[in-house]
């Protein structure tokens, strides 16, 4: 009965099925629906379950989980699905298990979940039901060993998929996954080892051998020729300059151009507004815009695209030091705009307004820029919801449906012209904060003013779901690499509506 079962669900005929048995371990995903549970019936020739009885002890315990180990060393996992759930809830229960059973050495997983029918409200597709599934259990590989060897090995996981799509998903979910472990590694990294100069070697190596991207970088010589000052200006007073660079994946007969544009401050004391030191150590993941883009890059790498797509990765380490800028200061950009420098703390606005001008190089159709640049984002979201601004509903749209496709969620937020008299100086044409109140959105707004009136634009506030927190398992250890999903996905449907 087991194996026909098996047969029937995982549409794997080719599968030794005795073998997977003797070695997997199950997560079983449980309803208190008798109709559901008639289907599991067939756990009990190899285990001694009375579903009523567990489903009452279930209801009992806080996680609504049950663990029974069996005599051959496999496990049973059974999870009790309530009403309410969200869409990280499949993500999260095999995230916490699987991490468990991989470091226990158990590499075969079979994952017995309810029909996607059950949860279509939740879920924008079948694929993305699936999608979030096996995503717990390939983001459990992930480990930070970046200063060890490290080979990433993915488990063999099977599904009781009443779809064909689940053997392709996987193979394309192993790639997608891996290239989110690079943006995780380059933000997870020590920034004694990540700073300007080194990411730029870094992702040259990454794509050395790839002829599809041309990676150049504009150094500390050559910022001033650049006219690149309010990158000149943040990187100054550390000993490790700053730089930009630039990555292009160009398209003969190319529809249009898309800019990319990531935040790369390496890391971020504060300058001389000193932040407090709580919590300084993660000002590393202050890079995490422009590390996605790079990881997104190298998740494209065997996609033909039918645009131009351009990378614009300032690189900068905000630090106090007698060479370093100063509140007062004021900064002549290169399109005329005057900015006094009210924070050294809001820096990367600063750094984010030299690759926006730059990018008109580029004749742009479309400027999308990824930064951890504000804690009021997270203030006004929480810590797993991105921030969205545009001047294009359409692109708005587009973004907010990649984000639900990925579960890297974005919420759309206001452009609200009027508070942009926090932003007037008396001195220059902008100050670069705005104070306490909207401090996400005056951030937004500030970076309007260097876009061009005829781009379609989209500004995405990441400080929220690119740190560690507590709310998700798998972004409770490690900074988590946010945008790297959610800018390929964005990319491959603006590639199909062409």
């Amino acid at each position: 009965m087991f194996y026909s079962y098996l047969k029937e669900t995982l549409r794997v005929n080719s599968l030794d099925l005795k073998k997977i048995y003797s070695k997997a371990t199950f997560i079983v995903f449980i309803l208190d629906d008798e109709s559901y549970l008639k289907k599991l019936d067939f756990l009990n020739d190899y285990i001694n379950i009375n579903f009523s009885n567990l489903i009452s002890a279930l209801k009992k315990t806080k996680s609504k989980e049950k663990i029974i180990s069996t005599d051959l060393d496999r496990e049973y996992i059974f999870v009790l699905i309530e009403e309410e759930i969200d869409s990280f809830f499949f993500t999260e229960k095999t995230y916490v298990h699987s991490k468990r059973l991989l470091e226990n050495n158990f590499d075969e997983i079979v994952i017995i979940a309810p029909e996607y029918s059950r949860f279509e409200k939740i879920f924008v597709s079948e694929k993305t039901f699936y999608i979030n599934i096996l995503e717990g259990v390939y983001l459990a590989c992930y480990q930070n060993k970046i200063y060890k060897e490290r080979i990433i090995k993915f488990p063999k996981v099977f599904i009781n998929a009443n779809s064909d799509i689940v053997e392709d998903l996987k193979k394309n979910l192993e790639a997608i996954i891996k290239s989110s472990f690079i943006a995780k590694d380059l933000v997870n990294a020590s920034p004694e080892e990540i700073y300007p100069s080194s990411i730029c070697r870094i992702t040259k190596s990454l794509f050395q051998k790839e002829k599809f991207l041309k990676v150049k970088v504009i150094d500390w010589k050559k910022l001033q020729k650049e006219k690149l000052f309010g990158l000149i200006f943040v990187g100054k007073g550390s000993a490790k300059k700053p730089a930009m660079m630039i990555l292009e994946k160009k398209t003969k007969d190319a529809k249009f151009n898309v800019v990319l544009i990531g935040k790369g401050i390496t890391f971020d004391s504060g300058g001389i507004s000193l932040k407090p030191s709580s919590g300084m150590s993660d000002m590393k993941a202050d890079m995490s815009g422009a590390a996605a883009i790079i990881a997104a890059f190298f998740a494209l790498k065997n996609k033909k695209l039918k645009f131009n797509l351009i990378g614009l990765l300032p690189f900068a380490e905000n630090m106090p030091s007698g060479e370093s800028y100063k509140p007062g200061d004021i900064i002549r950009y290169s399109n005329g705009i005057t900015v006094e420098v009210e924070d050294t703390d809001a820096e990367g606005r600063l750094i984010l307004a030299d690759a926006l001008i730059y990018a008109n190089k580029y004749n742009p159709d479309v400027i999308i820029d990824l930064a951890t640049l504000t804690g009021a984002a997270v203030v006004a979201l929480g810590e797993n919801i991105a921030a969205l601004y545009s001047n294009d509903d359409l692109l708005s749209a587009d973004l907010i449906q990649a984000g639900l496709e990925t579960n890297e969620l974005l919420w759309k937020m206001p452009l609200f012209e009027r508070y942009c008299k926090a932003l007037e100086s008396q001195v220059a044409d902008l100050k670069n904060y705005g104070g306490k109140w909207a401090g996400s959105i005056t951030a937004a707004l500030f970076l309007k003013k260097f876009v061009g009136k005829k781009v379609k634009w989209a500004h995405i506030d990441i400080a929220g779901p690119s740190f560690k927190n507590n709310f998700l398992s798998f972004s409770k250890d490690y900074m988590s690499g946010f945008g790297t999903k959610l800018i390929r996905q964005f990319l491959l449907n603006l590639n199909e509506k062409i």
